[in-house]
């Protein structure tokens, strides 16, 4: 029997190209990833792949598939119970008799001690969402399954330099990426949508940006007190709007999605918090607001991504970026859906205020700070108030950007250095770039000092230097 013979769906190119370099892998007890877009179609890979490797297979051997939710866990046994047997694995369901196991990743543990207490093994790892597996309890499960290969498959198969790549993996595979995908119309073109308005309130101006903005979408919100406040805010200024997360039942959140993908019933906004980043395939949806700015740039792809699935009449999906995180992140097109990673903060600190340390030493920022220098700084402030931005620490009113470019007033010099001493307060790295940024004050533009005197003041404002998110966390 040929591959995709059984299943009823028609494989894509890239899934016939990518089948025998899994089969491959797993046959020569290999750790690989296959690194594709979101809205790919991963799940129907990982199928057909397991029909596959099921011939021969002893009855004491399992094939596991790893995922990070229970949600998608039943979306994964739907699709592969097109093929195969399949049994599931969490909290409330314990079946291990059938050849596949699609397992939520909490529940790896449990279901590898239970294996080994019935004699069984573990054959093969699929780890969807692989970068997942970074985890303790993921590094841990997967010693006690010991399976004898690994497949991972993920948008995002390596974090940025060698030593942040996936532990669990040695290699990519094979590789799909969003020019090929969006040749190939697995997903639409992404549009910026930027601000324009004169509102200073971010509630304000996504409303604005939503009224402009036809057909159903999404908007984040930091918390669900947030998203129930800001969907009344919604339906209280004409856009039908409903909140949706995680204290709702799963049959309040397919109710709220149903309304929303059913345009007779009207509801335009499904006001969300970190529910609709993975596994959710809602390819109708025309538009994502990113109302709450998110500190990760593998977040704010992973938001992204839910927009940008192909479906009938679709032809592009809107992004609106009130908070030009668009530019924050210093993405492309290709970066934004493909998911480019990137170092942690902590690692772009450390790295900025090793360099300024060796130009200073030679002499060379002493004499004038050299452009790339300024041009890092500049980048190092933006992202600094937006982690701030992120995790609540600071409120900042929605306004144009062309004021930034200007040069700094004497006013603004004037209240940094009343603002400099609180960078003590940063940690060794983080300190070493503010006190730089407040030497070249002059050579900054007002934007740049403005944000340097933002971050001072949080520093003063909270009195110590806060716990903030990386730009890797999934």
């Amino acid at each position: 029997m040929t591959p995709w013979e059984t299943s009823k769906r028609t494989p894509r190119p890239w899934q016939v190209e990518a089948l025998p370099e899994v089969l491959s892998a797993a046959r020569a007890g290999e750790k690989v990833v296959v690194s594709a877009v979101m809205g790919s179609g991963k799940s129907v890979l990982i199928a057909e792949a397991c029909r596959m490797l099921l011939h021969g297979l002893s009855d004491e051997y399992r094939i596991v598939v790893t995922t990070p939710s229970i949600r998608l866990v039943e979306q994964l046994t739907e699709t592969l119970s097109e093929v195969v047997d399949v049994g599931r694995y969490y909290t409330h369901a314990k079946q291990v008799n059938q050849p596949i196991i699609v397992a939520c990743c909490p529940s790896v543990p449990s279901l590898a001690e239970e294996l080994r207490e019935r004699g069984l093994k573990a054959a093969l790892m699929f780890a969807d969402e692989a970068h997942k597996t970074q985890s303790a309890t993921m590094q841990a499960a997967h010693i006690a399954l010991s399976p004898y290969s690994t497949i991972g498959l993920t948008a995002t198969p390596f974090l940025s330099a060698e030593k942040k790549r996936l532990k669990l993996f040695d290699r990519v595979a094979y590789e799909y990426d969003a020019v090929q995908a969006m040749a190939d119309g697995v997903i639409v073109k992404p549009i910026l949508r930027h601000y324009t308005g004169n509102s200073g309130d971010t509630d304000e101006a996504v409303l604005e940006m939503i009224t402009k903005t036809s057909g159903p979408g999404i908007v984040n919100a930091k918390d669900i007190a947030d998203a129930e406040a800001y969907a009344t805010f919604l339906n209280r200024n004409g856009v039908q709007a409903l909140a949706i997360h995680s204290e709702m039942s799963r049959i309040e959140q397919a109710k709220a999605i149903y309304c929303l993908g059913n345009t007779e019933i009207g509801v335009r906004a499904l006001v969300h918090v970190n529910l609709l980043t993975e596994g959710v395939d809602l390819p109708w949806l025309r538009w994502l607001a990113m109302r709450h700015p998110v500190s990760s740039r593998v977040a704010f792809c992973q938001q992204v991504g839910r927009v940008l699935r192909c479906a009938p009449g679709k032809k592009a999906a809107y992004i609106l970026d009130p908070h030009d995180l668009f530019n924050e992140f210093s993405l492309t097109n290709e970066a934004m859906i493909g998911n480019v990673p990137e170092p942690t903060f902590e690692d772009k600190a450390r790295d900025l205020a090793q360099e300024l340390t060796d130009r200073s030493s030679s002499g060379e920022v002493d004499i004038e700070m050299p452009l790339v220098l300024i041009d890092r700084l500049s980048s190092y402030l933006r992202r600094l108030c937006l982690a701030f931005q992120s995790e609540g620490h600071l409120k900042r009113d929605i306004k144009s950007k062309s004021w930034r470019t200007d040069w700094p007033s004497e006013k603004q010099l004037g209240v940094l250095n009343r603002a400099k001493s609180y960078a003590v307060m940063a940690p060794a790295a983080h300190r070493s770039v503010l006190d730089a940024a407040v030497a070249a004050a002059d050579e900054l533009n007002k934007g740049d000092v403005s944000d340097l005197i933002d971050s001072l003041y949080t520093l003063r404002r909270l009195g110590r230097w806060p716990e903030l998110p990386t730009l890797e966390k999934p």
